[in-house]
């Protein structure tokens, strides 16, 4: 039988056992809180990576999926807004040779419609004077917390102030061919400073917009260079062609007039004779400048050939035809092209047919106004005569 001392040993050591235990389940609950802890902290940091590839995702669709330089931008900046939850953003593209902005656009959150920041027209010289120059020159993205942090040059430090403007991301936008433009996120003080992994995202994307304009670019140059005539700056002869015809077919579908002119250079060949090729080259460019001048948005104005010029009118009548007519005769002998000998001015003949029905053709009613401009020039030049309503084709 067991003595008290006996038992009061196997208690002791009882309670030693029980305690070794407990000790050794606290120190398991503990390794189980952090690894729950961790595994939390994991599930966060993989859908804040999922959220942010989803959201370049979507945005390089909407990049790839645009047509237009306008649209590839529009969709670039509308997304990093969303991405970087940046108030607004502003994209100039640029053209080093020549020094000038080709375009810039901007995009604001709605969130942020009470700002008074908006978009601004700015030069060439002025962009690069501020911050966006040196990441033109640079290549390479910039990041400012605010506008104390001594990156923002002198000249634009208190514009930055006035407009409240917080921390600030510039991305250069850069292809092959070098850097073509910027994007500037912006927020307001009041809202988040922007981080590194900012700028790594917007990069990221950046290089895809970058890639998408420079394509998108080259489209339209090809484009204008099949439809635009390279002397004038006037649709070639085919495009205004085609889309005089268009144009015609629409005012007789809705029982609309419309006009065309013919027009040529009074003693074109005797220029190009006298004063040189080069002269008469002035002297397109410069009647050519001028009839844009005149051009309403919906006119069709091309070089037909030679120094002879088309014009189509939609949805003008006689009176109207007339007037536009006149008012390059009248404007035209005011152009002062000089030569080695002085300065030479040219008047036009034009000569002008309106559509009286559906059975006007554009074949029609450019040979009526071809025997209009004929007119003009065995009536003295620089005249507007009418076309007869009908002639017969041969």
């Amino acid at each position: 039988m067991q003595t008290l001392a006996q038992w009061r040993t196997h208690a002791k050591n009882l309670e030693a056992i029980v305690f070794d235990q407990r000790q050794r389940l606290q120190a398991v609950e503990a390794q189980l809180q952090a690894l729950q802890a961790t595994s939390a902290q994991t599930h966060d940091q993989l859908e804040c990576a999922l959220n942010e590839h989803t959201s370049l995702l979507q945005a390089a669709q909407a990049i790839l999926g645009a047509n237009t330089v306008d649209e590839i931008c529009l969709n670039f900046i509308s997304h990093m807004n969303s991405i970087v939850k940046a108030d607004s953003t502003t994209l100039y593209l640029i053209d080093s040779d020549k020094q000038i902005i080709s375009r810039s656009k901007f995009h604001r959150r709605p969130e942020a419609s009470s700002w008074q920041l908006n978009e601004t027209k700015m030069t060439y010289a002025e962009l690069m004077a501020g911050l966006s120059g040196r990441v033109i020159n640079t290549g390479q993205p910039l990041l400012s917390l605010n506008p104390e942090d001594g990156l923002e040059p002198p000249e634009t430090l208190e514009r930055r102030r006035q407009l409240d403007s917080g921390s600030l991301i510039i991305i250069p936008l850069v292809t092959t061919t070098g850097v073509i433009g910027t994007v500037t996120t912006h927020n307001r003080r009041t809202e988040r400073v922007f981080t590194p992994q900012d700028v790594t995202l917007l990069m990221t994307l950046a290089h895809q917009a970058a890639a998408a304009i420079q394509r998108a670019q080259l489209t339209e140059e090809i484009k204008q260079l099949a439809t635009t005539d390279s002397l004038t700056g006037l649709l070639s002869r085919r495009e205004c062609l085609q889309l005089a015809q268009r144009e015609l077919s629409r005012c007789q579908r809705l029982g609309r007039v419309a006009s065309t002119l013919m027009f040529d250079i009074d003693h074109f060949k005797q220029i190009n004779d006298t004063y040189g090729h080069p002269v008469g080259d002035a002297v397109l460019k410069g009647v050519s400048k001028q009839c844009l001048a005149l051009q309403r948005p919906y006119d069709i104005l091309g070089r037909y050939g030679g120094d002879e010029f088309l014009g189509f009118f939609p949805e003008a009548a006689t009176p109207v035809a007339r007037q536009i007519a006149e008012r390059l005769c009248e404007t035209v002998p005011h152009l002062n092209f000089p030569t080695d000998s002085g300065t030479v001015s040219v008047s036009l003949s034009v000569g002008i047919a309106t559509s009286t029905g559906n059975d006007d053709t554009l074949e029609t009613l450019i040979k009526r106004a071809d025997q209009a401009l004929y007119g003009s020039k065995q009536g003295g030049r620089n005249r507007v005569p009418m076309a007869p309503d009908r002639i017969t084709l041969t």
